[in-house]
This record gives C-alpha cells, structure tokens and sequence, in this order.
C-alpha cells in the first residue's frame, strides 16, 4: 500500500490516472490487487520481496519488487487514459525494460540490426611470367550485415561487401584508377560469424572486428576491419 501510495494510486483525486471520480479507497486497492495478481502471472512470479542481498535476482525467476509493481501499476493505469491499447503496450514494454519477460523480438538473445564493419586489406599479385613481379596495393573496403546473419533466418542471411578493382601498371606497380564495386553474399550470424561474399571470407571476432582472407595462385588479400557497433552483439546467447 505504501508503494502504490508513492505513486499516487491511492489518492482521489485526479493526480491518480485511476481515479475517475466516485471510487472510494476500497475499490481502488480493489483494482490494485486484481492488476498486482495479473502482473504477477504475466511475468511467472510468485514471491513478492522488497530489499534483497543479492540484487542480481534470477530472471526470469520466481521473485519480483513490490516497486516494480507499483512502477507497472501506474504505467498501465496512465496510459489507459489514452488508451486501452496504449496501456497494453507500454506495460508489455515496461515488463521488458524491468527484465522481468523476455523480449520476444529477440534472436539468440538480440534484438536484430544491421551491422557495418569497416576497415582495409592489402592485395599482392604476382606476375607469375618473366620477370617474375609482385605488385601490392591498399584497398578500403566495407561489408554490411544482419548481426544474426543465416541463424535468425533467411530474411537475415545477406551481406554486402564494398571494395576496389585495381588497375595498375606492371613495370612500376602503380595504381591508375580504382573502381568502385559491391558484391552479395551471405553471413553466418553471431560475434564469431563467417561471412562469405563471392571471392572474400570474413572472418568475425567476438562481435569487435573482422579478418579478411583470400588467396589463389597469384593473388593474396589479408586484412581487417572493425565493427562500427558491437553493442549488436550484446547479450548474445547462440552458437
């Protein structure tokens, strides 16, 4: 009662979003009771405690704040002036950002966004006739995926990777004009993913960065890029 008093619930007046104007005390702790049982089977809790020593309780758990209750309360009841589907939204939202339910939105434990890694690689080729040359060259490049790629479906599973084509001069290995492309390919999905985009692999590491690798007979390509934002990653709970 306290709590639900904090966050004036309990008041009649109009400072309470439950309170319509002839609602006496008893019927309005009526209605805080029958909203705390429901929060209480919506988010599978069955003790209510209010301090703990373990502040990291076990979610989804057995065990939920008075507060909180209170905080679902006054969100539910607040938005119902809006609307009764506002009301179901905010709630449901509020029980997410709580950790009390699972979000499930969520794909191995992340909510799915596109991922841009950035970096550069270094290209040799070899001239493989008389004279033998090898010429190397710098290339930035960039992929863009789904940070749950393949695993969260196929709808996730395609990646774009944007590098150069080279043309140079063998006698000096100078570079005249580099050429814009992007290829299509498809990524594994998770912090540790593979992506595999035509004649490029790469390679992710713990959702940070990315090492690009390729080689044939005359050509070597290695280098790395990093993830713009590896908060994508966070929380990742697949394979």
């Amino acid at each position: 009662m306290e709590m639900f008093a904090k966050q004036q619930l309990l008041q009649r007046d109009s400072v309470n979003p439950m309170y319509s104007g002839d609602e006496d005390l008893e019927m309005l702790m009526s209605r805080l009771l029958n909203l705390t049982e429901r929060i209480m089977q919506d988010t599978g809790r069955s003790e209510i405690i209010f301090h703990s020593f373990d502040e990291d309780i076990d979610r989804p758990g057995t065990q939920i704040y008075g507060q909180q209750i209170a905080d679902l309360a006054r969100i539910w009841y607040i938005n119902r002036e809006i609307s009764p589907e506002q009301a179901e939204e905010a709630y449901h939202q509020a029980m997410i950002d709580m950790g009390l339910i699972e979000d499930e939105n969520l794909i191995y434990g992340v909510e799915p966004q596109k991922v841009i890694c950035e970096g550069q690689y270094t290209i040799s080729i070899t001239h493989l006739e008389e004279p033998v040359t090898t010429c190397s060259f710098t290339i930035p490049f960039n992929i863009e995926f789904w940070n749950v790629g393949a695993l969260g479906g196929a709808e996730f599973a395609g990646a774009s990777f944007t590098w150069s084509y080279v043309d140079f001069y063998w006698a000096e290995c100078e570079a005249y004009q580099m050429t814009e492309k992007t290829s299509s390919g498809e990524f594994s999905g998770g912090p540790n993913g593979l992506a595999s985009i035509t004649w490029a692999s790469i390679q992710l590491i713990n959702g940070q960065m990315g090492s690009l690798s390729y080689s044939d007979e005359d050509e070597t390509m290695t280098g790395t890029c990093t993830i713009l934002s590896p908060a994508a990653f966070a929380g990742w709970t697949g394979p």
